[in-house]
């Protein structure tokens, strides 16, 4: 796996939606979809979100986000967090397993999927990759 990847983000949790197989977080121009979600208060109490599909988990513990702003979100081989400026985190942690974590935003192309985005090369590597295979003739 490669090093950790971080980004800023300083816009509200405008709305969550509860689908059926994640929960949708809508922080302004940037959505992410998450399952079986850890609620680290700054208390450092903790809420379990265990599984949209199977009805386990209490999303009372998401009501009080709505209005608070996001600082950034992190995704390492550790886990996917989302932190806020309160000190509340927001933690998926990693497991092989397909897309436990999609991030859509800022810019309307933009697609970041937990962990894949972590193994697969970024468009600038692969494009470099193929450059040097027309390069080489492979």
């Amino acid at each position: 796996m490669s090093d950790k990847i971080e980004f800023e983000h300083h816009h509200e949790l405008v709305a969550f939606e509860v689908r059926l197989q994640h929960i949708l977080l809508q922080f302004g121009p940037v959505a992410v979809g998450m399952s079986q979600i850890e609620i680290i208060l700054p208390d450092g109490s903790v809420e379990l979100i265990e599984s949209v599909w199977h009805r386990s988990g209490n999303l009372n513990a998401l009501w009080p986000l709505i209005g608070k702003r996001m600082e950034r979100w992190i995704m390492d081989d550790d886990s996917f967090r989302l932190i806020f400026e309160d000190g509340t985190v927001l933690r998926r942690k990693y497991e092989l397993a397909n897309s436990l974590v999609e991030v859509w935003g800022p810019d309307r192309d933009n697609f970041t999927p937990y962990p894949q985005a972590l193994v697969e090369p970024s468009p600038e590597a692969r494009e470099m990759m193929e450059a040097l295979k027309r390069k080489f003739g492979l």
